[in-house]
């Protein structure tokens, strides 16, 4: 028996949830993500989620159709509770990959592909930031 992957999510920076995979994908690798992701979205709180990809291998294609299905089958879920999301990947074909397939099947939240850890972790800061001071602000009233 060959290798899975490890998928370990870290919630400790709530509401940055850091999902960091190990080892090449497998199918009950990725039903294991599907069922920690339920887990969260299950909160129903919003929360900002980093997939770090940079310990996995490619993505296989079955998995990636995986993926679209379960975006389809909890679009409103994912629409209210995931403010954005980022992808770190090790190399620029996966992140070619990735960023072609978004632009094919978007998600129902911003999500954007980093090469660098640092830099999507303070994009998602950032939104957190921003989305926190919309929460704030008062209600605009429409103009009569």
């Amino acid at each position: 028996m060959g290798a899975t992957a490890e998928v370990h999510f870290d919630d400790g920076e709530w509401p940055l949830v850091i999902a960091r995979v190990i080892g090449p994908e497998t199918e009950q690798s990725l039903q294991e993500f599907f069922s920690a992701l339920e887990g969260l979205l299950g909160r129903g709180e919003r929360f900002y989620l980093l997939f770090d990809t940079r310990g996995a291998g490619p993505p296989r294609p079955s998995g990636l159709m995986s993926r679209v299905r379960f975006i389809e089958r909890n679009q409103p879920s994912l629409r209210v509770n995931v403010g954005a999301a980022a992808v770190v990947v090790e190399s620029a074909a996966f992140h070619f990959l990735i960023s072609g397939i978004l632009s094919v099947k978007k998600p129902p939240f911003p999500l954007r592909v980093h090469t660098n850890l640092a830099d999507a972790r303070a994009e998602l800061r950032l939104a957190i930031h921003v989305d926190s001071r919309a929460s704030l602000a008062p209600p605009v009233e429409p103009a009569p």
